[in-house]
């Protein structure tokens, strides 16, 4: 799925060597057919589960944050997960401390808990969570629950099988794709046992000339867990206060 920031003045891509870095016997070397499988595999998926990392790299190695924490979502809705939870720890840019935040959505009311400030807002319009809660959810691997996930990857201007690479213990198909000439460009690492994304890393140049991007990299990651119903609800911890305010 094409990413929603544009980004441009990516690097073009090269000719595919013709061995690629760290294929095996039994490996598939078509790029587009592993983009297809991938987008099957992950159509099939309805709910999941994962652990979340997102840092910068590049020129955002130093000036983005990091943001990591755990997932849980299902469904789509609009340009989201119609259920969502995360619980997450979000370090700003040259600093040790962390944010952590909670949030959720079960399709009718919507909370961000503030550890720091012992405070939940809830509400039935999803705005509720306010600008950081937006941000969690911008982070989120949306493609394990987006009706078309590939469809943009599959009908890029090019593709790239830069070779194999392991995620978090999971072997993994790398692939390069522009989506389309002079326009965006991501890296994608699929499992080779189920075709599941594991990470994506967008490039870009800045106006300055440097090269930056981020990464999202999952790991653990549960296809179709089974969750209580209470899963995506508020659960006020205790001596924390309820209000119905908009998250800043």
């Amino acid at each position: 799925m094409l990413n929603k920031l544009i980004f441009s003045g990516v690097l073009p891509l090269g000719l595919i060597a013709p061995v690629v870095a760290g294929q095996t016997s039994g490996d598939m070397t078509d790029p587009v057919a592993i983009l297809k499988k991938a987008d099957q595999a992950t159509k099939a998926v309805k709910s999941a589960r994962y652990h979340l990392e997102l840092t910068g790299t590049g020129a955002f190695a130093e000036r983005m944050g990091n943001l990591t924490g755990d997932y849980l979502v299902s469904g789509f809705e609009g340009m989201g997960p119609k259920k969502f939870y995360a619980d997450v720890q979000i370090t700003k840019p040259g600093s040790s401390e962390k944010t952590h935040l909670t949030i959720g959505g079960d399709g009718e009311n919507y909370f961000l808990i503030d550890h720091a400030k012992k405070i939940a807002y809830q509400d039935i319009d999803p705005a509720v969570i306010g600008r950081r809660g937006q941000r969690v959810m911008g982070a989120a691997m949306i493609e394990l629950v987006h009706p078309t996930p590939f469809s943009d990857e599959i009908n890029g201007a090019k593709h790239e099988l830069i070779g194999s690479k392991t995620v978090a213990g999971e072997p993994c198909y790398e692939v390069r794709v522009v989506y389309r000439e002079g326009g965006p460009e991501a890296v994608w690492c699929f499992s080779k046992k189920d075709f599941l994304p594991r990470a994506r890393t967008d490039v870009f140049k800045l106006p300055t000339g440097e090269q930056a991007g981020q990464q999202r990299t999952i790991s653990k990651l549960q296809a179709d867990p089974k969750v209580a119903d209470d899963a995506y609800r508020l659960k006020l911890p205790d001596g924390y206060k309820q209000t119905d305010d908009f998250a800043p």
